[in-house]
């Protein structure tokens, strides 16, 4: 890789090899290798259903002290409805089955709920657009915090 007349070779016993050009010849430099900073873990499947699982939980607090917010689940569940006509994914139809006809309460257990079905129903919640960007990026600070 060539840089206004510099080339970084190798690295060598932690030091990288400077190559600078000097009247057609080549120069040694040892410069100290930076070391970066400690990586953090991947997010795993299962990291990311537990920060989708406290994301539901902070939407179920909410929809407990505003009810009247299920129905902009339903509204947005009925836009992505509309926009994959003719072929609505099943999963999409589920959704309308538990907002319209599961009471309310039950809806909140799916939310707080770290089973199979929720975690699958979690991958297509209709639920975005209830917590405040405030509060979704605490929840995402949070989670962010325990991959190091």
């Amino acid at each position: 890789m060539k840089k206004s007349g510099k080339r970084l070779n190798r690295v060598q016993n932690g030091l990288n090899l400077l190559y600078e050009k000097s009247q057609s010849r080549y120069l040694t430099v040892l410069m100290p290798t930076v070391c970066p900073e400690p990586q953090k873990r991947s997010r795993t499947h299962e990291w990311i259903d537990q920060r989708s699982l406290a994301l539901d939980r902070a939407i179920a607090q909410r929809l407990r002290a505003q009810p009247d917010l299920l129905q902009r689940a339903k509204t947005t569940l009925e836009r992505w409805m509309q926009q994959r006509q003719p072929s609505v994914p099943p999963v999409l139809l589920e959704w309308r089955e538990i907002l319209e006809r599961w009471p309310l309460e039950k809806v909140l257990e799916l939310l707080t709920s770290s089973g199979e079905q929720p975690r699958r129903l979690r991958q297509s919640s209709p639920f975005c657009g209830i917590l405040s960007p405030k509060e979704r990026l605490a929840v995402f600070k949070e989670y962010e915090s325990r991959r190091t």
